[in-house]
């Protein structure tokens, strides 16, 4: 925790504008494509949702954990942070952050952004590529379902090296919008296979 703690702050604290090395839209080769399809057919999918699952609960009882869960809450922007593992293969954390933005389109969801920026931070190059999503509302409606909230899934590396994947879902107390549904229904989906989910 205190190393998760520590680099954000050293990320996001008020500080002079850095250097942006570069900004473009996240696309993915044929070949990532197909190994991505080919690693959700495996069982590690699996083994880091159940690991980073008790890691959450673990958080909420204040218990460490080697599978470290940064935990986020307010009252309109509920989230968590998967501090990355070095058990784990750097390629599948980097499929883990994009399973989860599939995984969120799952529920009635469209891509509105998906782009990755590098930047310089001192004696840092931050590699951050993003999805954020948007919820679908149905036309007839009197008032705009935002579901669980707008929802930005970040993926951090420094200096090249995996550090941390946030999921953030932002809602709008607004009396033009629904009632958002319950963040604790959003991290159960999240966090369990897609054969396991209930119906």
């Amino acid at each position: 925790m205190a190393y998760f703690d520590e680099l954000y702050q050293r990320l996001f604290t008020k500080q002079q504008k850095q250097p942006q090395l570069s900004h473009e839209v996240i696309q993915r080769s044929a070949s990532y494509k197909a190994a991505y399809e080919r690693w959700l057919k495996q069982d590690e999918l699996g083994h880091l949702l159940e690991r980073y699952q008790k890691g959450y609960h673990y958080k909420k009882l204040r218990i460490q954990s080697s599978y470290d869960v940064h935990l986020f809450t307010s009252t309109m922007a509920n989230g968590f942070a998967l501090t990355y593992n070095p058990e784990i293969p750097p390629q599948s954390f980097q499929y883990l952050f994009d399973y989860l933005a599939e995984r969120v389109l799952t529920l009635e969801y469209k891509q509105a952004n998906s782009d990755v920026m590098i930047s310089e931070k001192g004696d840092i190059i931050e590699t951050k590529e993003k999805h954020y999503l948007k919820p679908i509302s149905s036309p007839a409606l009197t008032k705009t379902e935002q579901h669980y909230g707008n929802i930005l899934i970040e993926y951090i590396k420094i200096n090249d090296q995996p550090s941390y994947i946030k999921v953030m879902a932002s809602t709008y107390a607004d009396q033009l919008y629904s009632p958002p549904l319950d963040y604790d229904e959003l991290l159960e989906y999240l966090f369990h296979p897609p054969q396991s989910t209930p119906e």
